[in-house]
Formats: C-alpha cells, sequence, structure tokens
C-alpha cells in the first residue's frame, strides 16, 4: 500500500510538473516540502500541512488519515 504522502507527491507532480513548480506556487522551500514527503505528513509543522491542502484543494483533516479528498467532497454533515 502506497504511503499517503507518495500519493501526495503525484498528485503535485500531476498537477505541476515538478516539486519545484509546487514549492514556488505554495511558498515553501524544496528542503521543506522534502522533510514532509520523507518524514511524513503527520510529523510536519501545521502551517506547512494547511499552505499545501489550501494549494491542492483538498480536506486537511482527511489527509490527516491518510485519505486525499477534495474540499469539494466534504459536507457540512461529514464534518461534524
Amino acid at each position: 500500500m502506497a504511503r499517503i504522502e507518495d500519493e501526495l507527491k503525484r498528485l503535485i507532480i500531476a498537477r505541476y510538473g515538478t516539486m519545484t513548480n509546487f514549492t514556488k506556487k505554495v511558498g515553501l522551500s524544496n528542503s521543506t516540502v522534502a522533510t514532509i514527503m520523507s518524514r511524513g505528513i503527520d510529523k510536519a509543522n501545521v502551517i506547512s500541512v494547511i499552505r499545501i491542502c489550501k494549494e491542492l484543494d483538498i480536506s486537511t483533516d482527511a489527509l490527516l488519515e491518510g485519505v486525499i479528498i477534495p474540499r469539494s467532497q466534504i459536507t457540512k454533515k461529514s464534518v461534524e
């Protein structure tokens, strides 16, 4: 089973072409994003996770649970 970080990396590359393009867009350093991908999203600074999720328009809560879900698929009821 793929780690969530591997799935996240594939999503980033599919949308931005390279990790470098993504890091520039999201305003994080290459080393910060590389560290997140290698050590795990659950060990990352909360601000970095929020920035990544906001840029990718995915649920922060779901990502921390190990799932990538577009924010548009989250309903009020599922958040409550």
